[in-house]
């Protein structure tokens, strides 16, 4: 139901008014000058003021000029020092009295503050000048400055939008800047229709200076080479390994960064050495990979690698072009390393104090060592290449075959091999094969809420171990928005879900980490309706739905809308339901179930749903009693009832609560007046008219005066009601809206959001709730709401608006129109 008009225009229209008149003065070189002056002025003002405070103690004469004033109504002025006095005063001192009681009547201001202070006194511009902020380190010495542009040309049609040239009128400009540790960075857009221009301007120390003191600027560092630098870090295993390799030499013409592993990553030199083909991956996969299929209870350990296993490939995959600063990384930020089939994965995740920093999951233990064309960071694994996407390890890991099964049946295995960044949760073949076998089958076979299930393993943005740290619950959404729990317990276990153990970690790919877990997760939107509703406490809806014969479908059924009475509403009714036969229950229960899955975001005003009960609808209107501000104040109703809760997600449908129980209309609107005692004046009233006809073939609202309104009316009108069917019919025009409107949907309203519905006189009516909570028809009060019936709704109104064109006893109202309307019943 949308309201016709409002007056909340009006306050538009003003706001428009007042921005445009702020724009223009924005605009106007001699307003900024206004300020400038009246800011000069005041600072001088100022100024005199703060001397004057000083210059006048209350046991001190002012000093007077000589020159007499020119009239009785002239004050004595007092002389402010010129600069020549503050200079000649500053280093000299009165000591012509030696007493306890110094005579200080004939000093300056400026001789009595310094006495007292010990100090001149300073003008205002020195308090401002020392107030000012002092210089910025990226303002000094030793910073190189970095300049970089980027030019977008628009799209014709873009650019040719008339909502883009609505509020682009010319050309605008936006500078930000921001701060790191070791960077000034300040970004400059401009947009001009049809272009689109950033300047990115970032300041830092030129290379071999750098911010140690974070207070002071870029100063001069001792470089060494990078072994010597790995060495001092803990790193001197891997140190070995590039001189062993010759690497160093390899970019000694050229700034790169080292992600190295500290030395206790490697096993001592006399183990036994693993295979040359064999990486960290590899290893871990071996312990789901075996003979027995059998996943282990604890984690796999991070294995500790033979430094004689180390290629010339490993050494590539940890090195990168440029010199990173840590503290310049942003989470999801890919790197190319230099072997060039292989990626280097940043991800930044908050930690208690300081961010946790990761590159291929292996956590920055160390970071920001500078060395010589080189910047090092020490991690706490052996990074190898990666080259397969997380498609590609679950398709080549035998013991994800029913996972892999599963995500087909989904479709969503396809997306794994996609760029991007996920997280994979995937249940091994063994956390398969304890669920019970019927529910297993489902799930292989798509069914069962299986896309939900499967999708529930998937995160849409990449976790690695090293961000889930004890004492600390994370909670993450998967790729259709159900929330997911992840917590470290005190044994170093990872705990995903509903208490799945992460038995492999890390495996990472080039779109995304895996996880193998032992335990099948299953999000609460995969829950059959029943489970749902009854987690909600929505019991009293269950047992009707049981005593009706209706569970095994309301479990069964798939894209389907419910909307469940509240406790409240079905223990109000109650008398009514238990009065009710088992076909009566369920022709009313499934009156309460639609054929098509409509979450909020779909809802539409004036929607109709057809129901589960054959022939019948159910109609769904939308208000909104501040129009401005619709997203925040919106109501929906359904046959009238109004929507309390929305989008509680079962296994592919969906349930919405509302605040009454539907009952299905059997009777037209004629049919329903015809049947109300209260009611049948107003039926004699609308006989043999041509609204009769009118309402019987269209869906309307009636405003239907009771009885008791029409006998207030002065008997001549009433007779003339009865006879003259012409005039009864333009009477109750005024009482038939054009369209649906529920009392239910009629919220609060000031003075500033009025709203008014259209009736078939072709005159407006405004329409409101009173404090009292009252809902308001104009003058007319609604004493029963929301009758529905098959093609409309009826409101028992308490009085009756005829026009003013005879003699009668009545009250005269102006309406919105300006035309004149008696109101009986009064």
């Amino acid at each position: 139901m949308r309201f016709e008009k409002n007056h909340s225009a009006f306050v538009l229209l003003g706001l428009c008014a007042f921005v445009a008149a702020a724009s223009a003065q924005l605009q106007n070189h001699h307003f900024w000058k206004t300020i400038e002056n009246g800011m000069r002025k005041d600072i001088e003002a100022a100024h005199q003021d703060f001397m004057d405070l000083f210059a006048q103690p209350s046991d001190v004469k002012p000093k007077v000029e000589a020159s007499p004033a020119t009239s009785s109504e002239e004050k004595p002025t007092v002389s402010a020092p010129s600069a020549t006095d503050v200079a000649t005063t500053n280093d000299t001192r009165s000591t012509e009295n030696d007493s306890s009681e110094e005579d200080i009547s004939g000093e300056t201001e400026m001789e009595l503050f310094k006495k007292v202070f010990g100090r001149p006194i300073p003008s205002l511009f020195s308090l401002l000048n020392q107030m000012s902020p002092a210089k910025q380190w990226w303002q000094g010495e030793h910073v190189c400055v970095n300049r970089e542009e980027k030019v977008d040309q628009k799209k014709e049609a873009e650019a040719e939008n008339p909502v883009n040239q609505f509020f682009l009128i010319g050309s605008s400009q936006l500078s930000s800047c921001r701060h790191t540790p070791n960077k000034y960075i300040c970004t400059t857009t401009t947009r001009s229709p049809g272009l689109s221009k950033i300047v990115t301007v970032t300041y830092e120390c030129c290379h071999g200076y750098r911010r140690i003191d974070r207070t002071k600027g870029c100063v001069k560092v001792d470089l060494k080479e990078v072994t010597e630098v790995l060495s001092e870090a803990g790193a001197s295993t891997f140190g070995e390994v590039l001189k062993k390799n010759n690497m160093q030499k390899k970019f000694s013409n050229e700034n790169v960064t080292w992600f190295i592993p500290a030395d206790d990553v490697f096993k001592p030199s006399d183990a036994q050495p693993a295979s040359s083909e064999t990486n960290e991956n590899e290893l871990r996969k071996k312990r789901v990979d075996d003979d027995t299929n059998e996943v282990p209870s604890q984690p796999t350990p991070r294995p500790v690698v033979d430094v004689r296993s180390i290629s010339d490939d490993v050494v590539m995959a940890s090195v990168a072009k440029g010199l990173i600063d840590v503290n310049d990384v942003n989470n999801e930020q890919v790197i190319e390393s230099e072997d060039k089939r292989s990626k280097l994965r940043m991800n930044v995740y908050p930690g208690e104090t300081e961010p946790i920093v990761t590159v291929n999951c292996a956590r920055i233990k160390s970071p920001n060592h500078l060395g010589n064309n080189s910047m090092v960071h020490i991690v706490d694994r052996m990074l190898y290449p990666v080259e397969k996407t997380l498609k590609q390890l679950i398709i080549e890991n035998k013991q994800l075959s029913q996972f892999k099964q599963m995500l087909e049946k989904s479709g969503d295995l396809n997306k794994l091999e996609e760029d991007g960044h996920f997280t994979v949760f995937a249940p091994s073949n063994t956390a398969f094969d304890k669920l019970d076998a019927g529910l297993r089958s489902k799930y292989l076979r798509g069914q069962a809420c299986a896309n939900s299930v499967a999708r529930h393993h998937l995160i849409p943005h990449s976790i690695c171990s090293a961000a889930i740290v004890s004492d600390r619950r994370l909670s993450t959404r998967d790729i259709s928005g159900d929330w997911l729990a992840l917590e470290r317990t005190d044994d170093n276990n990872l705990l995903i879900g509903n208490k799945a153990h992460a038995e492999v970690i890390d495996l990472v790919g080039t779109n995304g980490v895996l996880y193998v877990i032992n335990k099948v997760l299953a999000p609460s939107s995969a829950q059959a309706m029943s489970q749902m509703l009854s987690s909600g406490n929505h019991t009293t809806f269950l047992d009707l739905v049981n005593k009706a014969g209706l569970m095994s479908m309301l479990d069964d059924s798939r894209n389907t809308t419910i909307f469940v009475p509240s406790e409240k509403a079905l223990d109000d009714a109650k008398p009514l339901l238990e009065g009710m036969d088992t076909q009566a229950l369920k022709d009313t229960l499934l009156y309460h179930m639609t054929s098509k899955p409509v979450l909020s975001c779909d809802m539409s005003d004036d929607m109709s749903l057809e129901t589960s009960l054959p022939g019948k609808k159910l109609h769904l209107n939308l208000y909104n009693s501040l129009p401005l501000f619709s997203v925040f104040d919106q109501t929906a109703t359904v046959q009238c009832a109004r929507v309390l809760s929305h989008d509680m997600k079962a296994c592919e449908s969906y349930a919405h609560e509302i605040d009454k129980v539907m009952i299905p209309p059997k009777q037209t609107v004629l049919e329903t007046l015809a049947e109300n005692q209260n009611l049948s004046t107003f039926n004699s009233v609308l006989k043999d008219t041509k609204l009769e006809k009118e309402i019987q073939e269209g869906t309307f609202t009636v405003l239907a005066p009771s009885n008791s309104a029409f006998e207030k009316l002065p008997a001549e009108t009433m007779e003339k009601l009865k006879k003259d069917k012409e005039f009864a019919d333009e009477v109750l025009r005024k009482h038939v809206l054009t369209d649906s409107l529920c009392c239910s949907g009629i919220g609060m309203s000031g003075w500033i959001f009025t709203n008014h519905v259209s009736t078939l006189a072709g005159r407006a009516m405004e329409v409101k709730r009173d404090g009292s909570g009252s809902v308001l028809f104009g003058p007319m009060k609604a004493v029963q709401c929301d009758n529905t019936a098959t093609n409309g709704l009826i409101h028992v109104v308490d009085k009756v608006m005829v026009p003013s064109g005879f003699k009668n006893t009545g009250v005269k109202f102006i309406d919105q129109n300006g035309s004149e309307v008696l109101l009986f019943g009064i």
